[in-house]
C-alpha cells in the first residue's frame, strides 16, 4: 500500500510549483531541488518518512512506464522503448473534474488508513 500511495502523491508538489516537462526539468537543478524537497515533506506527512532508495526506484519505474502509455496514446508519439508490462488497463476516458477528485479523494482515504492501522 505504500508504494500505491507514493505513485499517486508523487506528482503532488506540482499543486505548488506548476507542472514542467521532464526534458526541460533537467535543467532547472533549482527546481528539481525544491520539488524534492517539497515531496518529501508530503511523504513525510502522508507516508510518516521520506521514500527509501528502492521505493525511488521502483516509482521511477512505474512513472516511466506509465509515460511511455502517456506519449503513445495521449500524444502520438511512439516511444523508442519496448511497450512495458503493466498490470492495470490504462484508461483515458475523459471524466469531469469533480468524478475524478472523488475518485482520487477515495483512492487516497483507503491506502492512507491502510499506512496508519
Amino acid at each position: 500500500g505504500r508504494l500505491i500511495l507514493a505513485s499517486l502523491l508523487h506528482d503532488a508538489s506540482e499543486c505548488y510549483m506548476s507542472d514542467v516537462p521532464r526534458p526541460f526539468k533537467k535543467s532547472l537543478p533549482e527546481y528539481r531541488k525544491q520539488e524534492e524537497a517539497l515531496l518529501n515533506i508530503i511523504y513525510q506527512k502522508y507516508l510518516g518518512s521520506g521514500l527509501s532508495a528502492i521505493e525511488e526506484q521502483k516509482l521511477k519505474e512505474i512513472d516511466n512506464d506509465l509515460l511511455w502509455y502517456d506519449l503513445k496514446y495521449l500524444l502520438g508519439e511512439t516511444p523508442a522503448e519496448p511497450k512495458p508490462a503493466i498490470h492495470i488497463t490504462v484508461d483515458y476516458t475523459v471524466l469531469p473534474f469533480k468524478t475524478v477528485e472523488e475518485e482520487y479523494l477515495k483512492l487516497f482515504r483507503q491506502l492512507s488508513s491502510q499506512i496508519w492501522e
